[in-house]
């Protein structure tokens, strides 16, 4: 089994939360949350995770900004994957419904990812992913549409027992409605994450990570954090954005 350790999580059904601190950045909404997932659920922004796990996965993760302010930003998202055809190849879905404001956002994705082994340490997954979201889109006059906006993007995963390296482009459709242009919303980074595992002692495991995010006409940003796995039964991770705030995840 590949990466038993470093996706220890992932072989179970899991429920996560996020409790985010700080401020917002602009308002990109759903593919924003589905990327800040991305420690819990790789496959958010690559789909050459598809199947890396082998066994069927389902993640459930419900998030909420700010208790005690009404009306604050909540997200549900579901994600399932598994492989077919000896571990061949991978099949994956995922859903997402974030809500801001008075704002709604929803997303359907399905992903797929063929394996290949180079060799008996490493394996390759290249994948690629299409879906629909429907984004509320404003006409200037504070009175939101919604559009249903198609998505696609390509994906690889590098991986060992103890290491894995990742290089994805999950959103590749720049679209335009009328005289908007949605790309203004509908942002398509670059990106490149590393990580892997490591037994500190009986029963503690650690499992570091970075991610390099590139975008078009912004600074190269980066997140850095590790998790912390206890006898494999309790999790305790941080992420560190390069950014205006700070991410903690429990899981």
């Amino acid at each position: 089994m590949f990466l038993r350790n470093t996706h220890y999580l992932f072989k179970r059904i899991s429920l996560g939360g996020a409790l985010l601190m700080g401020c917002l950045g602009n308002a990109t909404a759903q593919r924003e949350v589905l990327y800040e997932q991305y420690v819990q659920n790789p496959m958010a922004i690559n789909p050459g995770f598809t199947g890396v796990r082998e066994d069927f996965n389902m993640t459930a993760i419900f998030r909420r900004k700010w208790f005690n302010i009404p009306n604050s930003p909540t997200s549900q998202s579901f994600a399932a994957d598994g492989t077919v055809a000896n571990g061949k190849f991978g099949i994956g879905f995922q859903a997402l419904n974030d809500q801001t404001s008075y704002f709604t956002t929803t997303g359907f994705i399905g992903s797929f990812a063929f394996h290949l082994g180079l060799s008996d340490t490493w394996k390759l997954g290249l994948g690629a992913q299409g879906g629909i979201n429907v984004l509320p889109v404003s006409d200037g006059t504070f009175v939101s549409n919604n559009r249903a906006l198609g998505s696609f993007g390509l994906g690889a995963w590098l991986r060992s027992e103890q290491w894995y390296v990742g290089v994805s482009k999950p959103e590749l459709l720049s679209q335009k409605f009328g005289d908007q242009l949605v790309g203004t919303l509908y942002r398509r980074p670059l990106y490149i994450t590393a990580g892997g595992s490591h037994d500190l002692s009986d029963g503690v495991m650690m499992l570091p990570h970075i991610l390099f995010i590139q975008e078009k006409d912004h600074k190269l940003r980066f997140d850095f954090g590790s998790r912390f796995w206890f006898r494999e039964k309790v999790g305790l991770g941080g992420v560190l954005p390069c950014r205006r705030w700070l991410q903690f995840r429990i899981g």
